[in-house]
Formats: C-alpha cells, structure tokens, sequence
C-alpha cells in the first residue's frame, strides 16, 4: 500500500484529494496537513511515499515546503498543486525537488 499525505488549506480541494485517493487501488491516505508549519513534523512522524502540497499555504509558500521535504526525504515523491499559471511554478517546482506539478 503506497501512502499519502495531503498538505492543503482549503478544506474543498481536501475533500477533492480524500475522494480520488479513496478511489486509487493501492493508496492509502494517511494525513490531511492544512498549513506548512504542521507539515515537517507530520512527516517526520509519518514517511509518506507520496506528498501533495498546495503551492500556496500559510506561513510559507509549497515549493519552499517541497525543498524542505525533498531534502529530508529524497525518496518520498513529492507532487505540488495549484490553480495557477503552472508555467510560472514548474521550473521553480522541480529544482526544488517536486516529481511532478499540476
């Protein structure tokens, strides 16, 4: 079972991720962080194979996040969502140690 942790504010889109992870065979959501200051410690506490981070979240920003986290735990992936212009992120996104960006 590959595991994941959602790190999102708005309650809407993490009830979005709770549903299509749900609906993944062989995924287990297993945290629901809601702001960047809770995150490093969740996974610390818990090692998610994978982890979605909204790129913007109170306290600090998700590529900063996803930096933090990719140098904590290089061989968890790591996915950064947003609604906006992804052509302004992605680059941003990568270097920071993001699998992928959508």
């Amino acid at each position: 079972m590959k595991t994941v942790m959602v790190i999102e504010d708005q309650e809407d889109m993490q009830a979005l991720y709770k549903i299509l992870i749900r609906r993944i065979k062989g995924a287990e959501l297993v945290a629901q962080i809601m702001d960047a200051e809770d995150a490093l410690p969740a996974l610390q506490k818990i090692h998610p194979d994978l982890s979605i981070i909204d790129i913007t979240l109170p306290g600090k920003n998700g590529i900063e996040l996803a930096k933090e986290s990719h140098e904590l735990y290089p061989q968890m992936k790591i996915l950064i969502a947003t609604g906006h212009d992804p052509e302004a992120y992605y680059e941003d996104a990568i270097k920071a140690g993001a699998n992928d960006f959508i």
